[in-house]
């Protein structure tokens, strides 16, 4: 709780109640400009524009629903718990700076999809240069070069099956989506949906069951209450 001349006195209080989902919700994470929640329903995302004065959250004019979008991830029914840690969707970012998603549609597949966390609109897609199949990835940002004025550059980093690690420079590709006016593109379209499918062997007992919500924790606990019941 970060203490401002204006509430000193005063002890937490609600101060905004947003009712955005009909499932649980699994992540928040609120930056400068922008509130972005995520539920168990399809990573279903919403996000809502946050206006500010003298770095606190103002109700006048209040938040304002921005985007809804979903970050589509299938997961072998029977996968790893390294699985989900190693295969986070995000967002990724500082806090003071646009943040993204990293969407893995399929479990066995060479290429990634990055969007904006703020509209869900697509920034770049990540193909393995060796065709080898993406098992895990993150982002970080590094210090950029020491001259005056330089600024932190942002790498995705993914980690692949046949033991090698690639990185990819995400800075260049932000810096080029928001110089352009091309029509916005978000998720996999239906035609790259189908291809990226066709990949995943869905008859194999090892990609039988693929299971749709990202969140294991919450169908973890659906089940807990079942037998409990």
């Amino acid at each position: 709780i970060v203490q401002h001349p204006e509430t000193v006195g005063s002890g937490p209080q609600l101060f905004q109640t947003f009712t955005v989902h009909r499932s649980s919700v699994t992540k928040i994470m609120l930056s400068e400009k922008h509130l972005v929640s995520v539920c168990a329903d399809n990573n279903h995302v919403r996000t809502w524009t946050v206006t500010r004065f003298r770095g606190m959250i103002s109700t006048q004019p209040g938040s304002t629903p921005l985007a809804s979008f979903k970050i589509l991830s299938i997961e072998e029914a029977d996968s790893h718990g390294s699985y989900s840690s190693g295969n986070d969707i995000g967002p990724f970012g500082e806090r003071d700076d646009q943040q993204v998603f990293i969407q893995k549609v399929v479990p066995i597949t060479n290429k990634l999809f990055v969007r904006l966390s703020s509209t869900g609109r697509r920034i770049c897609e990540i193909q393995a240069v060796d065709c080898t199949t993406i098992t895990c990835f993150t982002v970080r940002e590094c210090e950029g070069s020491s001259r005056m004025g330089s600024r932190p550059r942002r790498y995705l980093f993914t980690g692949q099956s046949n033991g090698s690690i690639q990185m990819w420079d995400l800075t260049t590709a932000m810096d080029m989506v928001t110089k352009t006016e091309e029509k916005d593109v978000g998720g996999p379209t239906e035609e790259e949906l189908l291809k990226l499918l066709d990949q995943c062997d869905l008859s194999t007992s090892r990609c039988a069951t693929p299971n749709i919500s990202p969140a294991t924790s919450v169908v973890h606990q659906s089940r807990l209450r079942d037998s409990n019941s």
